[in-house]
């Protein structure tokens, strides 16, 4: 018979959540087999660590997460300001304090030493019941390490842009008030111009997609799907 073992945090920020997961080959005694999880004092994941199997050779890897310290914005405090994966690769975020959502995510650096980053705007929109916040654009562009302070992305590089239409009341009548997306274009901006794409959605009156029109002109592109009253 094989069994795995649960196991769960009592300490004083614990709350009873996970802190190891043991499979039946696994054994706890010896920390082998293991996935581990720590947290922060407000129950954020810091840290997911894999302890191999007794015996195999390999080392422990760990995938990682930063939160800010205090609480100052509820909206976006336990939100990670970073996470690094097995490899010690850091990703890094920032958001809005307004409304949580994320402005900018940061890669690690790639072969060229550049950090592919993308830049969020949000607009606001008066829903009649309350204002929400809509994600518009987002722009993505390769930077130097002395380029990390741009609060945008160059005029002077090559940057992939999407830009996200919500409708009107004619063109998209059951969601526009929603953060379901009528018309979503994206395109490669280059010193020379760009490239355009633009997909259209249409939806049903509890806001199920109904058809996907693509890029290309005409209906040669558009898919449609049927959903039965269940």
């Amino acid at each position: 018979t094989h069994y795995g073992y649960i196991a769960y945090d009592g300490g004083t920020f614990s709350y009873t959540r996970l802190s190891s997961v043991t499979p039946p080959e696994g054994d706890y005694i010896g920390h082998t087999g293991q996935t581990q999880y720590s947290y922060d004092a407000r129950g954020n994941v810091t840290a997911v660590i894999k302890v191999p199997k007794s015996g195999s050779g390999l080392s422990s890897t760990s995938i990682t997460a930063s939160y800010p310290s205090t609480c100052t914005y509820a909206k976006t405090c336990n939100q990670p300001t970073w996470t690094k994966d097995a490899k010690g690769n850091q990703t890094d975020y920032t958001y809005d304090n307004t409304h949580g959502g994320v402005l900018t995510v940061t890669l690690p650096a790639d072969q060229n030493s550049l950090r592919q980053r993308t830049y969020n705007t949000y607009t606001a929109y008066n829903t009649g019941n309350g204002t929400i916040y809509r994600l518009t654009r987002s722009e993505t562009c390769g930077l130097t390490s002395a380029q990390l302070t741009l609060t945008a992305c160059p005029a002077d590089i090559n940057t992939s842009v999407t830009l996200t239409d919500y409708g009107t009341s004619s063109t998209a009548p059951y969601t526009y008030k929603s953060n379901q997306p009528y018309q979503v274009t994206v395109r490669d901006n280059r010193a020379s111009g760009y490239d355009s794409a633009t997909t259209t959605y249409a939806y049903d009156k509890v806001g199920n997609v109904v058809s996907v029109d693509g890029p290309l002109s005409g209906t040669n592109d558009k898919s449609f799907t049927t959903y039965d009253a269940n």
